[in-house]
């Protein structure tokens, strides 16, 4: 039954403005012909990191300037409107997930009593305690 309840609890959040939201700015993502290119530069890079650091005598000079290109592009990635849109959707989405783990927590707090526990002398200190 709770797990019934449970599915049903997730379709509601997946209403919720802030799942919606950030679908809408994931879906932008995708559609971002710049961040497109970006993403396929990266992989490049990327690659070409994987393929100098695994020869048996590497290149330290290219792959320093490899490494720092990679790290260019993905500031780049990072500071497009359509990624900060959507990392600010997605921080607001799991803001929401925590209340809602918060709500859960302090609610079910109190439901097991700590006498029921054989050997719980009560003083938590000593076993991380009874959760």
């Amino acid at each position: 039954m709770i797990l019934k309840e449970a599915k049903k609890f997730a379709l509601l959040i997946k209403q919720s403005n802030e799942f919606l939201e950030m679908q809408k700015t994931k879906n932008a993502l995708n559609l971002d012909p710049n961040l497109k290119k970006l993403n396929e530069k990266f992989d490049e890079i990327r690659e070409e990191l994987n393929i100098s650091m695994s020869q048996d005598d590497p290149d330290s000079k290219k792959i320093k300037i490899l490494g720092r290109d990679l790290r260019k592009v993905y500031e780049e990635i990072h500071n497009t409107p359509v990624m900060q849109d959507y990392d600010s959707a997605r921080c607001n989405f799991d803001a929401l997930l925590e209340k809602i783990n918060v709500i859960i927590n302090e609610s079910t707090a109190n439901i097991l009593d700590n006498e029921s526990f054989s050997g719980c002398g009560g003083n938590c200190g000593f076993c991380n305690g009874c959760f």
